[in-house]
Order: C-alpha cells, then sequence, then structure tokens
C-alpha cells in the first residue's frame, strides 16, 4: 500500500511540474516571436540564434532571482508588498519607474507589430494604446500571489488564443499576398521590444511556489521552461526566414531582397 502511494504521489507531483512547465511555455509566447525575422532588417540565422541565446541566459538568470524572492514570501505578497519589505523607501520610485517601464515598453512594442494586423483592431482601436497594456501590466503585477494561478492560467489561454490568430494572419500574408510595406518603416533597434517581451515568463514565477516549494525543483523547471522557449523561437524563425527566403520575384519581393531580407 505505502509503494503504492508512494508511486501515486511521485505521479502528481510529476504532473504538477508539468503544468508549471507549460505555464513558462505559454506565457512566454508574445508577437515579437512571430514577426522577429521581419523587425530585424536581415539579420542572420546564426545571429539570430545568437540573441535568442543570450536573451534566454539574461532572462532565466533573472528568473532565479525571481524564485528566490518569492519562495521566502508570504502567499498575500505582490510586488508592492515585495518592494515594502526589502526596500521600503524605495517603494514609490520603484512603482513609478515599472510604470514609465510598462508605458515605454508597450509603445516600443506595438510600434514594432506589423501593420497588417491593424485592419482586425479597427472595432476596438484603444486596443492598440499603451495605455491598456500599461494597466493590464500594472494589476497584473499587483494581484497577491496566491491569486496569481488562476489568473495565470487565464493568461495562457489568452496567449494561445493569440499566438494562432497570429500564426494565421502572419502566414496568410507570406502565402497570398507577399506585402510587407512595414518592413521598411522600422530601424533595427525595434527588435529589442519584442525580445525583452520573448522571456515574458517572469510575472507568473511568484505564482510557481504554490505548485512547487522545492527550490532545484524549480531551478530545473525555470531550465527546461527556458531551453523549451528557445527552441520553439528558433523553430519559428527559420521557418519564416525560410519562407521569407522563398517569395516569387516579384516587385514586393525585389523590395524586401533591397532591404536585407532576401540574405
Amino acid at each position: 500500500m505505502s509503494a503504492s502511494k508512494s508511486a501515486w504521489t511521485l505521479l502528481q507531483e510529476s504532473s504538477v511540474h508539468r503544468h508549471v512547465f507549460f505555464l513558462i511555455l505559454g506565457t512566454a509566447i508574445g508577437a515579437g516571436m512571430m514577426t522577429l525575422p521581419l523587425v530585424t532588417q536581415g539579420l542572420s540565422l546564426s545571429v539570430l540564434t545568437l540573441v535568442l541565446a543570450v536573451s534566454a541566459v539574461i532572462m532565466y538568470l533573472a528568473a532565479q532571482l525571481w524564485i528566490e524572492l518569492s519562495l521566502s514570501a508570504p502567499p498575500d505578497s505582490n510586488l508592492a508588498t515585495f518592494v515594502r519589505q526589502w526596500a521600503s523607501s524605495l517603494e514609490y520610485p520603484t512603482h513609478l519607474a515599472y510604470l514609465a517601464f510598462f508605458w515605454s515598453l508597450m509603445a516600443c512594442y506595438l510600434s514594432t507589430m506589423p501593420t497588417f494586423l491593424a485592419p482586425y483592431l479597427t472595432f476596438a482601436p484603444w486596443l492598440n494604446h499603451p495605455v491598456m497594456y500599461s494597466i493590464a501590466l500594472s494589476i497584473f503585477l499587483y494581484v497577491p500571489k496566491k491569486f496569481q494561478g488562476l489568473m495565470n492560467q487565464i493568461f495562457v489561454l489568452a496567449m494561445i488564443c493569440v499566438l494562432g490568430l497570429i500564426f494565421t494572419l502572419t502566414t496568410y500574408e507570406i502565402q497570398h499576398d507577399w506585402r510587407f510595406p512595414e518592413l521598411t518603416q522600422y530601424p533595427k533597434i525595434s527588435i529589442l521590444a519584442p525580445l525583452m517581451m520573448f522571456f515574458g515568463y517572469h510575472l507568473t514565477i511568484p505564482s510557481f511556489p504554490s505548485f512547487v516549494s522545492n527550490k532545484k525543483e524549480l531551478e530545473k523547471i525555470c531550465m527546461t521552461g527556458t531551453a523549451a522557449i528557445f527552441i520553439l523561437y528558433w523553430v519559428w524563425c527559420t521557418l519564416l526566414l525560410s519562407a521569407l527566403s522563398a517569395v516569387p520575384a516579384t516587385s514586393s519581393a525585389t523590395n524586401l531582397s533591397d532591404n536585407g531580407f532576401l540574405e
């Protein structure tokens, strides 16, 4: 009986670990992943891979710090209480810095979104404003971490739906229209915005201890999740670069080549 209980316990723990792994994977999905080859303006696959790898390492190390913080915090903690507990004199400057960061990040990120998404937002143009995203991220950060598990599940479902929509629209543009007028509008610095959104699972980390409380297990989960995200993005970028290289020799393709996308 004890052996079966032990096996069942291990099975339950394994299932929970897989849930956290997919939580990391799902919340890291962003529109930036889909459009990276379009906004980098001619970066080769090797350079793109290097950029992805460096970003993954940096964000993984940041995730480790979040884990340390979350494991030592009470269940009702959120970003506000984190700052108040460990840096009380910097509480209000930290809040202002986060809001400013969200504003600049969302403004930059939205400026790099492909123009072919714009017609699909005509029913609610305010959705494309950085204020909306800044408010959403701020609310998410200041929710007590004991409620973040449910919010994470909703967030994952929403991001999967967005991923499917963007994939469908992007594929249609590549296969049918071959028109990317937005490619000539963004400088190479625009790569920073989607890259900052790439490994965006950090907002979900404070809820991880509600699934797994062992630090070593959490480190393994974050390492595995980051590796899976890196592979996913690399495969997508490779496929999209291959699709772009197969663009027919039309005037649109000539424009792409002139801008360094068909190297």
